[in-house]
Order: structure tokens, then sequence, then C-alpha cells
């Protein structure tokens, strides 16, 4: 059975109503100060360290249906993760894979799948620059820039890659030496 993580993306916050919980899917509320305890209880268990049936044993004085309520309803919101025992442990995935992780379909390969792509970007508009940033860290394999215009002031502003000393110089050579 796969260890349970606690997503770097979840947000766990008691108030006076029970507890706030947040994830990348968006936030609900659970009613009660009984929740709010046990769910203070139960988080420390979910550091990759545990699968399902070894939270239960940790929480001898509540019933493993309510404990497999809570993780079931945890995962479903987005705040919990399953991951293999050689993972657990492992530093942070980038953001990106964490999320294809834990939302795509089980039989897919999102990294290699990416990594055999092939993307010409003709034009390096505002929006494009962010694209194939946002593309090349995704990890798509093979990246093609064709323009014809040179960095101008504008385009520093816009875009971290570029700087002023790369003024004058030609925009797809400047960003396919950074995504480089």
């Amino acid at each position: 059975m796969k260890k349970l993580l606690l997503s770097p993306a979840a947000t766990i916050t008691p108030n006076p109503q029970g507890v706030l919980l947040q994830s990348d899917l968006g936030d609900f509320q659970l009613h009660g100060k009984d929740v709010s305890d046990f769910v203070s209880t139960i988080c420390p268990l979910l550091q990759g360290q545990y699968d399902q049936d070894g939270v239960c044993a940790q929480l001898p004085g509540y019933a493993d249906a309510s404990v497999i309520a809570v993780l079931n309803l945890l995962k479903k919101h987005g705040l919990l993760e399953e991951v293999a025992d050689d993972q657990a442990f492992m530093p942070p995935w980038p953001a990106h894979e964490r999320f294809l992780n834990a939302w795509q379909h089980p039989d897919k390969k999102s990294s290699q799948d990416l990594a055999a792509c092939r993307l010409l970007v003709i034009g390096l508009e505002p929006w494009s620059v962010k694209m194939v940033d946002e593309l090349a860290n995704a990890g798509v394999g093979q990246i093609h820039l064709l323009d014809n215009e040179a960095l101008s002031k504008d385009d520093v502003l816009c875009h971290r890659p570029f700087g002023l000393e790369q003024l004058g110089q030609g925009r797809a050579s400047v960003l396919q030496a950074r995504l480089s």
C-alpha cells in the first residue's frame, strides 16, 4: 500500500468553527471542535511514513472507519497524496510534477511524454515568452524559436529572463540561451 503524504500545497487553519482546509483545488470548511482536534492529531502522521493502515494503527482511540473517511476526504480535496515507498522521503518534486502526479491518470507518464515533444514558436510576444518558459520548465524536449526582433526595453520590463545588458540582441537567441 502507498504511503500518505500531506501535499505541500495544503494549508490547514483551525478557526472557531472547526478547521479550514485549502489546496490547489480550492478550500473547504470542516465544522466542530472535535474535527479541529482530530485533524491536528492526524496531520503529523501524514509525512510519508505510514500507509492508510499504519495511520489507523497510530490512532487507536478512533475507529478505523472514521480515520479512513477523513483520509479519503483529504485525498478528494487535494490535501493528501499517495506516494510509493521510494518517493516518500525524496526531496519535493517540482510543483508541476507534484500536481500532475496527484491529478493525472495513473498510466500517464507526463514528463516522459513532454520530453519527446517538439515545439516551434514563431514570434516572441509577451504571452509567448511566458508560454515558452513554462513549457520548458514543464519538460518539453525541444523548443525552436523564430523571432527577428531585437530585445527592447519593453521586453526587459515584461520578462525576467531578459536583462538590460542584452538590449539590442535577438530576442530568440537570448531566450534560447536562458532556456538552455
